[in-house]
């Protein structure tokens, strides 16, 4: 069920894995498939949405196995019979199904996507490209902040914090490098992790 004021908003179903293809509808209307076992995927089912209803999703996810493909002739959806994944049979044939989390994602229609962290210690940078995506049929121009917390959540160092225009229904990717003189590193014996913070605002 999802309100009506969530309209405008990109609206995904976020699945971990399912292996080993897998089929999506939303409301009996395709949505998008996946064929691998392991790799997480998004479907995007904004235009599929009903507003204020309770939606149903139907999820077809066929196993590796040529016999069990076979078996399932009868019950598979049409549209599986001409598609079948090509796997080794002697891996990955263990399991099948939806056997990660799914969630539901939604997603203002300016946001940022994939981020990529690189550090060098010997030459004390960080450089981080961040994916930043407008879905709106109009250019906007947002502020992207990017910054780095310690593990009290704690704004210690800030990569990037400038304005970004962004052409109508379109994706960009932007780089930043920044000193960073006295990280504190990682070690077997003093495990120390930092997050990350972008924003589009």
């Amino acid at each position: 069920f999802i309100t009506k004021e969530m309209k405008g908003n990109q609206i995904f179903l976020d699945f971990k894995a399912a292996a080993h293809y897998a089929w999506v509808y939303v409301n009996g209307k395709y949505a998008g498939e996946h064929e691998d076992g392991v790799t997480p995927f998004k479907i995007d089912i904004t235009e599929l949405i009903e507003y204020e209803k309770n939606n149903i999703i139907h999820v077809y996810v066929m196993d590796n196995s040529t016999a069990i493909n076979e078996a399932m002739k009868d019950k598979a959806p049409d549209f599986a019979l001409y598609k079948r994944p090509i796997y080794n049979r002697y891996i990955m044939k263990n399991y099948s199904g939806i056997w990660d989390d799914v969630s539901l994602v939604i997603l203002p229609e300016v946001h940022t996507g994939d981020v990529f962290i690189v550090t060098s210690y010997r030459n004390k940078e960080l450089k981080v490209k961040v994916n930043l995506n407008n879905n709106r049929n109009r250019s906007s121009k947002n502020r992207l902040k990017v910054s780095v917390l310690d593990k009290e959540l704690k704004e210690v160092l800030v990569v990037a914090d400038q304005q970004i225009l962004i052409e109508p229904d379109a994706a960009i990717e932007k780089e930043f490098r920044t000193p960073w003189t006295n990280p504190k590193l990682w070690m077997p014996g003093n495990p120390y992790l930092y997050y990350i913070k972008n924003r589009a605002i």
